[in-house]
Parts: C-alpha cells; sequence; structure tokens
C-alpha cells in the first residue's frame, strides 16, 4: 500500500475514533449507547461503546481518503466533515439500520423527525473528525513565530465577531437572541443579555479565524461560508451547549428543535456579517501591508458596467421564472404593498426591479466563481436561499409594517416562497454563468485565459464549494422536516 494512503488512512483512524467519541458522549447522555449492542445481540454498554467507536474509526479512514486530495483550509474540510455526517445519517440511522432491524425503510416525514436527534449526533461526528483531522494535517509549531501567525487569524476573527454581533442586536433587537431558554421562558423573541452576547461574538469571531485563517477571496463566497457557519452556530449552541450547560442534557428532538428555530434566522445572518466583516478587515490589511496581484484583473469600471449588465439580464430571467409562482401563491399584491400600490400589475414591476437588482448583487459578487452549468447551479441556488432568509422572512415583513418572521409557524407559511426563491437563484446562477462565459478579455490571449479557467475549476473542485452546495439543499430540505407538525 501507499505510504501517503497509509498514513492518510491512519490519520483518519485516530480523527474518526475521537469524532465517535463525541458522538458517544451525547448518547451516553442519552442512553441510547446500549443500541449498538443489541445490533450484535449483547446488553452491554461497554460492548455498545466499543462498536460505535470501532464503526467510527472505520468512518473516519473512509473520510480522510475521500477528502486526501482536498487543499483548502480547515473551514473547508469542517465542511466536507457536515456533509460526511449527514450522508452516514442517511445511510445509517434511515437506511441500514431499519434492515438490520428487520423493519421497513420508509424516509416519509414522521420517520424522518423521530431520526432527528441522530442527525444532529452525525454532523457532530462529521464535524469533530474533520477539525481533528485538519488539525492533524497541519499541526501548530510550538516555535514562538508559528504560534503567533496560527493566533493572529483567531485575534482578527475576534475583532470581527465582537461588530458582527453587537450590529446583528441593533439592527434586529430582541427577534436576535442566542438562548433557546431564554425563548421559552420568555416568549418568542426574549432578549439576549449582552454579556452573553458579546461573548458569543469572540467565540464565535475567534473559531471562525481559526477555521479561515486566509479570508476567501470572492465577496460570494465568503456570504455562502457564513451563513452556514452560522449552521454551525446554531447546532453548536442552541441546540447542544447552551442547554447542556444549563442542565437540561442533550436531548436534540424536534420539539427542542421547533423552540430554537426562530434564533436560526439570526445565526445565518450572523454567519454572513462575520464572514463579510472578517474579509473586510483582511482586504484593509492586504492593502496596506501586503501585495497585490493584477494578473487577469479588470478595471473597476469594467467590472462595475459588465456586472451591471449581465447581471440584470440574468436576475430578469430568474425573476420572470419566480413571477409563475409568485401569481399561482398570490403574492404579487403583497408585493405591490412595499412600494405603495395595490394591483397585481404594479407587484410585477415592483418584483422585477427587486429581482434584477439582486441579480447585479450577485453578478458583482460571485463574479468567476461559477466553472460550469452545476457549480453556477450550485452557487445559484446558495444565493436564492440566503435572499429567502433575508428578503423572504426578514425584510419583506418589515416593509410591510410586520415583524421579522423568524418563529417556526411563520417561516411554514412562507415554506412555497422558499421553493421559489431556489428557482430564482438556479436560473440567476446559470443565467450569468452563460453570459460570463461568452465574455473573452481582450487583453489576454486565449490561452492565458484558458488555463486561468482550467485552474479556477480545479481549485474549485478541491475547495469545500461542492459541500457548500450540498449543505445549503440539506438545509433547505430538513427546513420542512422541523416545521411539519
Amino acid at each position: 500500500m501507499d505510504k501517503h494512503i497509509l498514513k492518510t488512512a491512519q490519520k483518519g483512524l485516530l480523527s474518526g475514533i475521537l469524532g465517535g467519541m463525541a458522538y458517544g458522549a451525547a448518547l451516553t447522555i442519552q442512553g441510547k449507547i446500549v443500541f449498538f449492542a443489541t445490533l450484535l445481540g449483547s446488553s452491554s454498554f461497554f460492548v455498545g461503546m466499543a462498536f460505535h467507536l470501532f464503526m467510527s474509526g472505520i468512518n473516519g479512514i473512509l473520510f480522510a481518503l475521500l477528502i486526501r486530495m482536498q487543499i483548502g483550509q480547515r473551514g473547508e474540510i469542517l465542511f466536507w466533515g457536515m456533509v460526511f455526517g449527514i450522508s452516514l445519517w442517511i445511510i445509517g440511522p434511515l437506511t441500514v439500520v431499519p434492515i438490520l432491524s428487520g423493519a421497513l425503510v420508509s424516509w416519509d416525514m414522521a420517520t424522518i423527525q423521530k431520526a432527528f436527534p441522530d442527525l444532529i449526533g452525525h454532523f457532530w461526528y462529521g464535524a469533530v473528525t474533520a477539525i481533528v483531522l485538519s488539525a492533524m494535517q497541519s499541526p501548530v509549531s510550538i516555535k514562538k513565530p508559528d504560534l503567533k501567525r496560527s493566533l493572529t487569524p483567531v485575534i482578527r476573527g475576534m475583532a470581527t465577531g465582537l461588530p458582527a454581533i453587537i450590529f446583528m442586536r441593533l439592527l434586529f433587537g430582541s427577534f436576535f437572541h442566542l438562548n433557546f431558554l431564554a425563548v421559552s421562558a420568555g416568549g418568542p423573541h426574549a432578549a439576549a443579555p449582552w454579556p452573553g452576547l458579546l461573548l458569543s461574538g469572540l467565540i464565535g469571531g475567534g473559531f471562525y479565524g481559526f477555521l479561515y485563517p486566509h479570508a476567501v477571496v470572492s465577496p460570494g463566497g465568503n456570504l455562502i461560508r457564513g451563513m452556514l457557519y452560522g449552521f454551525f452556530m446554531w447546532i453548536a449552541g442552541p441546540l447542544t451547549l447552551m442547554p447542556l450547560f444549563a442542565g437540561y442534557g442533550i436531548h436534540w428532538d424536534v420539539a427542542l428543535a421547533r423552540i430554537a428555530f426562530a434564533g436560526l434566522p439570526g445565526f445565518l445572518l450572523l454567519g454572513v456579517s462575520m464572514a463579510l466583516f472578517y474579509r473586510g478587515i483582511t482586504s484593509v490589511i492586504q492593502l496596506l501591508f501586503g501585495t497585490t496581484k493584477h494578473d487577469l484583473k479588470e478595471g473597476v469600471g469594467t467590472i462595475g458596467v459588465r456586472g451591471l449588465l449581465r447581471g440584470s439580464a440574468a436576475g430578469l430571467a430568474g425573476g420572470i421564472l419566480f413571477t409563475f409562482f409568485m401569481e399561482k401563491m398570490g403574492l404579487l399584491p403583497i408585493i405591490a404593498q412595499m412600494a405603495g400600490g395595490q394591483s397585481a400589475g404594479y407587484g410585477l414591476m415592483v418584483h422585477l426591479f427587486i429581482s434584477i437588482i439582486i441579480g447585479i448583487s450577485y453578478s458583482l459578487m460571485f463574479r468567476r466563481q461559477s466553472v460550469d452549468i452545476s457549480s453556477a447551479m450550485g452557487w445559484g441556488i446558495s444565493y436564492g436561499f440566503f435572499w429567502w432568509i433575508l428578503g423572504g422572512i426578514t425584510l419583506m415583513p418589515w416593509m410591510l409594517g410586520s415583524t421579522p418572521q423568524w418563529s417556526a409557524t411563520q417561516a411554514s407559511m412562507a415554506f412555497p416562497s422558499l421553493i421559489g426563491h431556489l428557482a430564482y437563484g438556479a436560473a440567476l446562477g446559470i443565467g450569468a454563468f452563460l453570459i460570463e462565459k461568452r465574455q473573452n478579455p481582450w487583453w489576454i490571449t486565449k490561452d492565458a485565459a484558458l488555463r486561468f479557467r482550467q485552474q479556477r475549476e480545479l481549485e474549485q473542485l478541491q475547495s469545500s464549494a461542492p459541500a457548500l452546495w450540498t449543505l445549503t439543499a440539506i438545509l433547505a430540505v430538513l427546513i420542512p422536516a422541523l416545521l411539519a407538525h
């Protein structure tokens, strides 16, 4: 066997066992570890734990081998670990376990809700395994220069997390909260205390800096990564650590998730704020103390004009597709009210105008991100989901004189709009890519442009971009499981 593959497998084995220990601790608290022993015809706790750790090690080897070509930062590996954990949940509790138990395989809503605690557990297994594996691949030296280099992004992240969380709290007030205990005790929008908010900003921002020592160049890439990092923070905080430290234990059931759901949109937007603030700080530091490469770069004016035209056309195409959904749902007159109108025709004009504006923002933020139709669709759907959170259940209710619709019940009523936003995003991403693909900069040769495109394709395949698209799709699918009664 190749020495590199063997070394990778050894790291995966250790990472998987440590990830299994984290998940096993939660299973022990829940009293579920004995279940693994029953698969072997035993009722012993130690047999159950041993079998669980054995399978965790095997899965860790598989994960390490699958991502051995990964060249990204710790955050890239973390997102792949989250996808891997969720995939194990689909294969294991939803498929293999029923077969071994002699039951029928059923993927209906009731089964998914029943297995929801296992989903969070597998999520944690994948996340811990990925973090440990990434740490083993790039160990921190005890030498002072290396330690300083390692701590700098963490400190930068902490400096980012504070203004991000203050911005969210000032913008949304008591609607932005962190603690499901406060929600259950004080109502759906109980305010979280400032000390807890600031501490959470420091921890969340610092960990983001640890995951991304070097900020992603693309604003769009930062936005999607930040949104899904907010999903990670939501699971880590309201669903796991907060109830555990408060003495409620670890349950991870759907009822708890529904209570904590009112904080999920805020966490997603907080993650976006952290990621964009972090990139902004990094860009300022780079501008003041670093060097900037200008190969294959366009001028600011050219970028703006191209983005305006490309985004307008793609946004209009996506908006026309979204119109069919909105007309069937009777939303056009409601959209008209946002601009002081009443009729469906006026609402259509407002809707298409908003679609064009969002299209322009996509074209500028995700410039050169898409390398083929599939990646264009992935980025577009992810951006569409972001705008369902920011627009569909946050800004739109505000502009109609209401409040953000962040509770589980309110979001369930807006679920049809989610489908429309995803369809709009797909059309937007594909349209922008097809237009961008036809644009050939005159100041570089065709061979240089081809090499540049091939390099981008390789970098994207070896980054967490596919994992980001997958996680966004999974999150969109999980929402009905959380909201359905």
